[in-house]
């Protein structure tokens, strides 16, 4: 499974990469996002009784939608769709899916979607992220962090027993 993993990864910075370089001529969210939510996601997991590769996959599918569905990115059939690719149990494909489904949301099926949703949200306060968000959404960053803070701020509040 490692090497599947490893694979998923792999395929996940290339489309980012090809989607970042045409929408802004640079390559970063998958660096400054996406790799982020994979290690605090990881970093979290340490503590608890989860199926890591479950938390890793959904880690780096969480925001796939994106590239190809912005409006409506927590659809889960890209990420379904590359599990698939690279031979994922469907067992799996069906918990990541969960994840990628329910990771904006503050109520969380499972743990390991708990995981990943809180990983995110902290992944936002990365100097880097910000740098880059600061950049993208220009006169409008202020409202989105202190949207971004106060999603957190909920979602802790929320699910920090249940963790």
């Amino acid at each position: 499974m490692q090497e599947k993993i490893r694979k998923i990864e792999k395929r996940v910075e290339e489309l980012f990469n090809e989607a970042d370089i045409k929408y802004c001529g640079k390559k970063y969210f998958f660096n400054t996002h996406i790799k982020k939510v994979k290690e605090l996601a990881l970093k979290i997991a340490e503590n608890h009784k989860v199926d890591r590769e479950v938390v890793v996959l959904g880690s780096l599918l969480h925001d796939l939608g994106y590239i190809y569905e912005p409006s409506n990115h927590n659809n889960p059939i890209y990420a379904r769709e590359i599990m698939e690719e690279f031979g994922v149990d469907d067992e799996v494909i069906k918990r990541v899916c969960k994840i990628v489904e329910n990771h904006k949301k503050c109520e969380a099926p499972d743990i390991e979607t708990r995981i990943v949703q809180l990983a995110d949200k902290l992944s936002h306060l990365n100097i880097d992220f910000l740098r880059m968000m600061k950049k993208i959404k220009k006169d409008d960053f202020e409202n989105w962090f202190n949207k971004k803070l106060k999603t957190l701020e909920i979602c802790l509040k929320k699910n920090i027993k249940k963790l």
